[in-house]
């Protein structure tokens, strides 16, 4: 599928990821929501629903609010449940996730907080080698998987393989998208109602060298409050690409294996 000839029907925005969380537990050089350059801080469940409300209201079409970061389980109100259930409560249409790296697992916190991700439809991990490593190996972090199953067999578990690391980058020349990109219908709501077209919005929000270039963007971040309809939403999240994209390399899909990053992380950052 070329970017000039996306169809639009595959491009219905379905989920709303709310940005919990700003920091993680891991450092990684290139996180697509620019964590490691992120300030600590976490947001409340209530301080997202003056925007949620607005799309309610406005009958845009998504059907999932998943909780992002950073790492969600290092927020106090993930880890015991409120945030998960005020949006139940509030949203009953709607189906409620989690994406996490999985630092947290431990036999001893998936009997903990299996009673909280009983009331989620379904939980995103991220499997990355660091964190498969703290764990004690592939073997171990399978067990705890299947331990997170036994415990909540109604939340669907998925495991997405991140051994192959995604890099990306901005740069201030303009490059032609010739393809479609993975993360160009990540959809991430900041407290304050900016919503980003993709992860990446946010991450080069966060990190100082490209900052300047995402606030060149007029399509990359979405203010709520000034959005007058529901056709004004909807062909802002159904353009592609944007501007930002040709900016980014992030659409060519550039991967390189952990084992050849691991020296660069080092170098960067604390891990």
């Amino acid at each position: 599928m070329s970017a000039e000839h996306s169809n639009v029907e595959s491009r219905m925005m379905k989920t709303i990821n709310l940005l919990a969380i700003e920091y993680c537990s891991l450092s990684c050089a290139y996180c697509s929501t620019g964590a490691p350059f992120a300030k600590k801080i976490h947001h409340s469940a209530e301080s997202f629903c003056k925007y949620l409300d607005l799309l309610v209201a406005k009958q845009i079409p998504f059907d999932y609010i998943s909780i992002t970061g950073g790492e969600p389980f290092l927020h106090p109100e993930v880890r015991d449940g409120s945030f998960f259930q005020l949006l139940k409560d509030r949203y009953p249409s709607k189906k409620i996730g989690v994406t996490t790296n999985f630092s947290w697992a431990s036999v001893k916190n998936i009997i903990k907080y299996a009673p909280i991700i009983r009331m989620l439809r379904g939980m995103d991990i991220s499997m990355y080698v660091q964190v498969v490593d703290r764990l004690g190996g592939q073997e171990k972090f399978n067990r705890l998987v299947e331990l997170l199953k036994d415990e909540c067999p109604n939340t669907h578990i998925t495991i997405y393989d991140q051994s192959a690391f995604c890099m990306w980058e901005l740069h201030n020349d303009v490059h032609e998208v010739k393809q479609p990109c993975c993360t160009s219908d990540c959809f991430i709501l900041k407290p304050n109602g900016e919503l980003s077209h993709c992860s990446i919005a946010i991450g080069a929000q966060n990190t100082p060298e490209y900052n300047a270039i995402v606030k060149m963007s007029r399509d990359a971040i979405l203010d709520l409050s000034k959005i007058d309809g529901r056709e004004e939403f909807l062909s802002w999240a159904w353009k592609y690409p944007f501007d930002l994209c040709f900016h980014c390399t992030m659409w060519r899909a550039e991967y390189m294996e952990w084992q050849l990053l691991l020296p660069l992380q080092k170098t960067l950052f604390h891990l």
